[in-house]
């Protein structure tokens, strides 16, 4: 029985494959390279990933995990259903685009040749509809809001609103993310037969 793999030096180099992955982009990036920044060993990058394929797919997985802790906080810290509804929209469009979400919609080149990536992104996107679907539920619990459509279909047609905006962002089709939200809220508004501010 081997050695238990160090969840910190894991971290470690998931930090130097991200921060090498927003320098170099990641069709130019080798397990050499994130060892070296890493200040390791390749064999120590083999012990924790099979290959650059394993390094991808960890930080894919820690920044879309992130992303979901980031939001789930920050609807438990808002006490009404609209403002809810306006933290996501504002936390799935912010006005600065990371690091780590460009670095995802360049992943999708590579996400969509490699079955294995799936999986992680099928959880990403039932975990953000999930976020927005629960607070859709909550407000028409509340009698806040009237959906003119599925709750699912509301919840998914948000998600994919800003993360076309956010691509749109990032690779320079839009000038920032504020139309993006105004276009979100006023949808939101409308299916919603609720006021969030834009009408």
């Amino acid at each position: 029985m081997g050695r238990p793999k160090e969840p910190w030096k894991r971290e470690r180099l998931l930090d130097a494959a991200m921060s090498t992955m927003v320098d170099k982009g990641l069709g130019g990036v080798t397990v050499k390279d994130v060892a070296d920044a890493a200040g390791v060993s390749p064999g120590t990058v083999h012990y924790h990933f099979s290959d650059i394929d394993g390094v991808l797919l960890g930080v894919v997985e820690r920044a879309l995990d992130k992303m979901y802790d980031q939001r789930l906080d920050a609807i438990s810290a808002v006490p009404d259903i609209r403002s809810k509804l306006l933290t996501l929209i504002e936390l799935g469009l912010p006005d600065e685009i990371s690091h780590e979400v460009t670095l995802l919609y360049e992943a999708i080149s590579v996400v969509r040749s490699r079955t294995h990536f799936h999986v992680v992104i099928k959880s990403y996107v039932d975990r953000q509809v999930s976020l927005y679907r629960s607070v859709i539920d909550s407000g028409v619990s509340t009698g806040d809001f009237t959906p003119g459509e599925p709750v699912d279909v509301i919840a998914r047609n948000l998600l994919a609103m800003e993360d076309a905006y956010g691509l749109y962002v990032v690779v320079g089709a839009m000038r920032d993310s504020a139309l993006g939200r105004i276009n979100m809220r006023t949808y939101a508004s409308r299916v919603l037969a609720v006021s969030l501010g834009d009408d």
